[in-house]
């Protein structure tokens, strides 16, 4: 984690690293398998033994390969954001603040269930980060990364103490609207309708 503890900002600290599986490393011991049983095989011919130096070769080439990914590749949950660095001789880091994560999607197989590693997917508002092949543990660094975000969305959205707060008994005028109505109104209104009455009577 060379890159990650130069990037830490004062007061920052990590909570979790995530490394990828040790899986990865099987299909170059298999291609060197084969090709060492199949040059056990055939010792007695030149050509198939060429062959087999070719493809003990390249699983030795592939499990390098796997070697200096897994080295070069960190992943740290710290306390405000998530820290991904790739490659060795060209670099790529992205990172991403705890608050603007959505989501943490986890995708395994049946072989990722039952050795524990997986492909994993953070979604964030607006933008995401690519999908992190072969995490080892995924559903653990999914847990850290989520519940490092919920501890610190509270404190970004409190409110504040000085903000002026509603009083709980505080009575609320109420306005009506329309013509507001008056006894002597309706006293007015009765006497001219009376009178009106007498009149037509005679």
């Amino acid at each position: 984690m060379a890159y990650v503890n130069r990037v830490l900002e004062p007061d920052e600290r990590i909570s979790y690293t995530a490394k990828l599986s040790r899986v990865a490393y099987v299909p170059g011991w298999l291609v060197t398998a084969i090709g060492i049983i199949f040059a056990i095989a055939s010792a007695q011919y030149p050509f198939a033994l060429y062959a087999s130096a070719v493809v003990i070769l390249a699983g030795l080439v592939w499990i390098v390969l796997i070697w200096i990914r897994r080295s070069t590749t960190e992943i740290a949950v710290t306390d405000r954001r998530v820290i991904l660095k790739t490659g060795l001789i060209s670099r790529r880091t992205v990172e991403m603040n705890l608050t603007r994560i959505g989501s943490v999607d986890v995708r395994q197989g049946i072989v990722g269930r039952l050795l524990d590693f997986g492909d994993v997917i953070i979604r964030g508002t607006g933008a995401g980060l690519e999908p992190i092949k072969g995490v080892d543990a995924p559903l653990e660094f999914r847990r850290r990364v989520l519940s490092g975000a919920s501890r610190i969305r509270p404190s970004a959205w409190a409110p504040s103490s000085s903000w002026p707060l509603p009083e709980a008994n505080a009575a609320t005028p109420r306005v009506r609207r329309g013509r507001e109505h008056r006894p002597d109104q309706g006293r007015a209104s009765a006497s001219v309708r009376h009178r009106s009455n007498r009149r037509r009577r005679f």
